[in-house]
């Protein structure tokens, strides 16, 4: 099997005692890495309490996971934009940034 580069865009942090997305969010993260792959994930975190259980969690450096802050709300633009993207008012403009020199890399 090849080795992949893979970037991973979550909405929530991968906390294995978090809600369920955050949960499968962790599965997936550590089973890529297990398997070889290298994984670039950027996640959203809601909650400072959040923010501080993911970076204590993956506090070896092992992992290429970047947290973000939950983007503000844009407001009327921001709700016509999410007809266009769904859930795109999560995701801050330094998040995308971050996301799309990733991938141009």
């Amino acid at each position: 099997m090849s080795l992949r580069e893979i970037v991973l865009v979550l909405p929530d942090p991968p906390l294995p005692f978090g809600n369920a997305a955050g949960r499968w969010y962790y599965a997936l993260l550590n089973g890529l890495q297990r398997r070889g792959h290298h994984v670039s994930a950027f996640a959203v975190c809601s909650s400072e309490y959040d923010r501080n259980k993911t970076e204590e969690l993956f506090r070896s450096g092992e992992s290429d996971l970047r947290l973000y802050t939950q983007a503000e709300s844009a407001g009327l633009s921001g709700k016509l934009e999410s007809l266009r993207q769904p859930h795109s008012y999560r995701y801050s403009a330094e998040l995308m940034r971050d996301v799309a020199a990733r991938v141009a890399t």
